[in-house]
């Protein structure tokens, strides 16, 4: 079953279809991979570089964040901001969200990740687009879009337009 999973992954990944969506993706970012810094060096370069740019930067915050709760303190930037959520309320929604389908925050310190980081959010959609993918009736295949759609709109659509211009704008900062 796995293996017919990813066949069918990458004969998507292979189509037009695939490929203007992904463009379409980063026209509503107005973001290109030459937008994106390049990480260059050895891989202790890469990882100082990560690390300044995503999660504790030179004065003690990341120069852009993969949290939502860090992209949506303006009132044009999603339902939690625009009800005055704070990030309890932010977590409490995207909780409820990932438990409504089963899933839960790995129990794994090392790995663990607050609900609203970025990878999160993605497995996220990738479990709906697999769930969709496996479903035996087309009402089931249908919940599934419908719930991709509206975890879309209540949450990655609403900060990562705000995420593209922070990684646009704000350059690794290093300490050497």
């Amino acid at each position: 079953c796995a293996g017919k999973t990813t066949n069918t992954m990458a004969n998507m990944i292979a189509t037009t279809a695939f490929r203007t969506a992904l463009g379409e993706i980063e026209d509503a970012l107005s973001l290109r991979r030459s937008d994106i810094p390049r990480l260059a060096g050895n891989f202790q370069q890469f990882e100082s570089d990560y690390i300044s740019m995503f999660e504790l930067g030179v004065q003690g915050g990341p120069a852009c964040s993969l949290h939502e709760r860090d992209h949506v303190d303006a009132p044009d930037c999603g339902p939690e901001a625009q009800n005055g959520g704070d990030r309890n309320s932010l977590y409490h929604d995207l909780l409820r969200f990932y438990h409504h389908f089963g899933l839960r925050l790995t129990d794994d310190q090392a790995e663990r990740r607050l609900p609203d980081h970025l990878c999160c959010q993605l497995e996220m959609l990738s479990y709906l687009c697999f769930l969709e993918d496996q479903a035996k009736e087309p009402g089931t295949a249908q919940s599934s879009a419908c719930a991709q759609r509206d975890f879309l709109a209540r949450h990655p659509c609403t900060w990562l337009p705000r995420f593209a211009v922070a990684l646009r704008t704000r350059p690794v900062q290093t300490d050497t």
